[in-house]
C-alpha cells in the first residue's frame, strides 16, 4: 500500500513540475545587434565582416528564404544597404514562440 501511493505521489510530482510554460513573446519581431567581429577594416583584409544578432518572435514567421526580410547599413556609405535573408526558421514543440542568435557573414570591405 505504501509503495502505491509512493509512486502515485512521485507521479504527480513528476507531471507537475514537467509542465513547461512557454515564452511570451509580442508577435512583432524583436531584434537586436549583438556584436561585430571588428570595427575597422584594412584594404585587401582578407577577414569578412560577421554580424550577429538576437531575435525574438511571437509566431514564429521572422524567416523567409524568398525575401529579403533584413538589411544593415554601413554608416561610412550612406545610401547603400546591404540586404541578407534571417532563414526560415523550423518550429519545435507546441509553442510557435521562437528566440535564437543569427551569425551573418557579409562581402569583404574595401576602405
Amino acid at each position: 500500500m505504501r509503495s502505491a501511493a509512493f509512486l502515485i505521489l512521485s507521479a504527480m510530482v513528476l507531471l507537475v513540475f514537467s509542465c513547461v510554460k512557454p515564452p511570451e513573446y509580442s508577435i512583432v519581431p524583436r531584434v537586436e545587434f549583438v556584436s561585430v567581429n571588428q570595427n575597422t577594416f584594412d584594404e585587401l583584409d582578407p577577414t569578412p565582416l560577421q554580424v550577429q544578432i538576437y531575435f525574438e518572435d511571437g509566431d514564429g514567421d521572422i524567416g523567409s528564404d524568398d525575401s529579403i526580410n533584413m538589411y544593415w547599413e554601413d554608416s561610412r556609405v550612406p545610401g547603400f544597404p546591404i540586404e541578407f535573408k534571417i532563414p526560415t526558421i523550423e518550429l519545435q514543440g507546441n509553442s510557435k514562440a521562437i528566440s535564437g542568435d543569427h551569425s551573418r557573414i557579409s562581402y569583404f570591405f574595401f576602405v
